[in-house]
């Protein structure tokens, strides 16, 4: 009988484990609550267009960081969007450039003096070529 109470007794002793646990969440509590009193600390503080009604207040923290989490991402998702886009446009206008205006030919002009015997040509846009001809 003596047994069956002191193993009764043991069941209804919380364990160490359900200590630290019940000490977490006071803690989270406790940051929660310190989080909020900080939010309408800031509320009071702003100009009065600013403020809002202390029922628009949120308080579900984890709601706003699950929030924030997905803005981040969806703005991660735009931004990589815009990088595909800026990067298939360099390829299109390298194609096309490389396709149309690197395919164009220069025609070759040449400057002869006359009373000189240099010629001058003008080969492409970046080349000049001096020649002597015997006068």
């Amino acid at each position: 009988m003596q047994e069956a109470r002191h193993a009764e007794s043991l069941k209804q002793q919380p364990t160490q484990e359900a200590l630290q646990a019940q000490q977490k969440t006071l803690d989270q509590l406790a940051s929660i609550h310190e989080r909020a009193q900080q939010l309408l600390h800031q509320n009071e503080q702003a100009a009065q267009r600013e403020q809002l009604p202390h029922q628009d207040l949120v308080v579900d923290v984890a709601g706003m960081g699950r929030l924030e989490a997905l803005g981040e991402n969806r703005v991660a998702a735009l931004r990589e969007s815009i990088l595909r886009a800026g990067l298939e446009q360099t390829l299109i206008w390298g194609r096309l450039k490389e396709l149309g205006w690197d395919c164009m030919t220069v025609h070759q002009t040449t400057l002869t003096g006359i009373k000189s015997c240099i010629e001058v040509c003008l080969a492409t846009p970046f080349t000049i070529i001096c020649t002597m001809n015997p006068c």
